[in-house]
């Protein structure tokens, strides 16, 4: 069986058995929709890659945002389409995205290019279909993660189908060498929005929440869990 089709049914078994619960909760993913400028994303047309349950795409278009996603799972599809219905969703690999080149103005990816069967080409693809002055918000593991190094073990669950793990100094250069020029790089700060949710008639759950934030929010962005690259394409070299 070709890679693709073993990543795929992996995926296709984690959101049968999971729904909407296989990846973050929605208020987790309007968080990176702050990492554009929320008076100039109205209207434009955004690209979410490996889509997943939708939450991404249902958030942007609260947003006034035109949103078409993809992922390679029959049934991430299914349950994104019901998530977010005015959304443009489809089945496809990232690394051969049916779009027509310079189509989107935003281009995310959530937890997903490490799980690409060919990293390097889905991130081509992702330059091809986004406009000279697209934005793109890309989310990524570190290998060097200080909880991993503490526990002597590397990377999540699904590892068990493919997971690359980089270093912050390795994702820099692999988005370089690609075409990509980092605007900057922040730490994924999804820890924060269990503070939202703290139950004082939960104290010890509440109590791991807060210590868990204070942790990822000290810890040197080297060490963090995930880093957000906000990027855009290279500038041309005009001859």
């Amino acid at each position: 069986m070709e890679k693709s089709n073993i990543i795929k049914k992996w995926y296709d078994n984690l959101y049968l058995k999971k729904g909407i619960r296989a990846m973050r909760s929605f208020e987790q993913y309007e968080y990176f929709l702050k990492c554009f400028d929320p008076d100039k994303v109205k209207g434009k047309k955004l690209l979410d890659i490996g889509a997943g349950t939708g939450y991404l795409l249902k958030a942007a278009h609260q947003k006034g945002i035109i949103t078409y996603g993809v992922d390679i799972s029959d049934e991430a599809v299914s349950i994104a389409k019901n998530v977010s219905p005015d959304s443009f969703i489809y089945r496809c690999e990232a690394e051969h995205l049916m779009f027509q080149s310079a189509f989107f103005d935003l281009v995310t990816c959530v937890g997903a290019l490490e799980h690409f069967n060919d990293m390097n080409k889905g991130l081509e693809e992702m330059l091809r279909v986004a406009k000279e002055d697209a934005l793109f918000c890309i989310v990524v593991p570190n290998s060097n993660f200080i909880r991993w190094k503490i526990e002597n073990k590397a990377g999540t669950n699904q590892q068990e189908v493919k997971e690359v793990l980089l270093s912050l100094s390795e994702w820099r250069r692999l988005f370089e060498s690609i075409g990509f020029n980092i605007i900057r790089v922040e730490k994924d700060k999804w820890f924060l929005e269990g503070l939202k949710h703290i139950d004082i008639e939960k104290p010890i759950k509440s109590l791991k929440s807060l210590l868990r934030a204070i942790f990822y929010t000290i810890v040197p962005l080297r060490y963090t869990y995930q880093f957000i690259f906000i990027l855009k394409k290279q500038s041309k070299k005009r001859i």
